[in-house]
């Protein structure tokens, strides 16, 4: 019990930090307090250690701004980690406001979670990430519909609409390859290392909607929404980096940089007349060849 009490202590630090600009000792120290947790500055820096250990987010003092940040420049997959227990602390605020309510159906509903095979391959990827050992397994292919055993180097694992995929490189061809962990069976790890190649990610992943690629370039996006949906996704970003260009009574115009994906196309595409392309020139282009293939099937 006292395990999960420190993990929640670290948790709700972390996601202290997420939220507000530079907290000072005693600001962090107060809102530990709110949540049942008294402690002192000493064991806050304890607590920043154990932080940095065991999940790599590096917890450092500004003195220029009087307060404590996320050095992410310093951090192991931070901003996911920081995701995954923003998500933690949502759950357990849910189960703290609704004990002794006799929750029904009726009262709270939440989507059910039928996408949850491949799970099991969760924490062997990870421990071969880290070990940086290369590993064997089977992949049915959408595509071909059949499977084919794969040996690859494994880099990084990335959640995106509730799915996991692996990132990896091919041992056999030396090419990176996209793999959804639901999809893979039969995992072993060879236990036999390879030297990672830090050109193979080099940042990549944190800046695209999504997985699959379109395009090795990072380029602006830039969209025109209809002012209701517009609204939507100011208050629901589609990447860190969004920003607002232009605001009236029609349209909401926001503006982005990401290396184009196909999940970013297919978004795109699943608001139909509520959004514009505006830049880039090629990107519109595909969204109107698209929609139109769409139209013309309904003659």
């Amino acid at each position: 019990m006292e395990g999960l009490l420190i993990t929640k202590r670290l948790a709700l630090i972390v996601s202290l930090l997420k939220r507000r600009s530079f907290p000072s000792a005693d600001d962090i120290l107060d809102y530990l307090y709110q949540s049942d947790f008294e402690l002192s500055e000493r064991t806050l820096k304890r607590d920043f250690g154990k932080i940095r250990n065991e999940l790599g987010i590096f917890i450092e003092y500004d003195y220029s701004k009087r307060g404590y940040f996320i050095n992410r420049e310093k951090s192991i997959a931070g901003n996911a980690f920081e995701d995954l227990i923003e998500l933690s602390n949502i759950n357990d605020l849910i189960v703290e406001n609704m004990k002794g309510f006799g929750v029904q159906p009726d009262y709270l509903q939440i989507e059910s979670r039928t996408d949850l095979k491949g799970m099991e391959n969760f924490k062997p990827l990870i421990k071969a990430i880290q070990m940086r050992w290369v590993i064997t397994f089977d992949y049915f292919k959408y595509t071909t519909g059949e499977s084919g055993e794969y040996i690859v180097r494994p880099y990084l694992l990335k959640e995106f609409e509730r799915r996991w995929y692996l990132v990896g490189v091919r041992d056999d061809i030396n090419e990176r390859r996209i793999f959804g962990i639901d999809r893979i069976s039969n995992l072993t790890q060879q236990f036999r290392s390879f030297a990672r190649d830090e050109t193979v990610l080099n940042q990549l992943y944190q800046d695209v909607v999504g997985v699959n690629l379109l395009s090795n370039e990072l380029e602006t996006i830039q969209l025109s929404f209809d002012k209701v949906l517009g609204r939507y996704v100011k208050s629901l970003p589609w990447h860190y980096s969004q920003l607002v260009k232009e605001e009236d009574q029609n349209r909401i115009v926001i503006e982005f940089q990401v290396y184009p994906s196909y999940e970013l196309f297919n978004r795109i595409m699943k608001f139909g007349s509520k959004v514009k392309v505006l830049k880039p020139e090629w990107l519109a282009k595909k969204v109107k060849v698209e929609l139109q293939e769409s139209l013309d099937k309904y003659k």
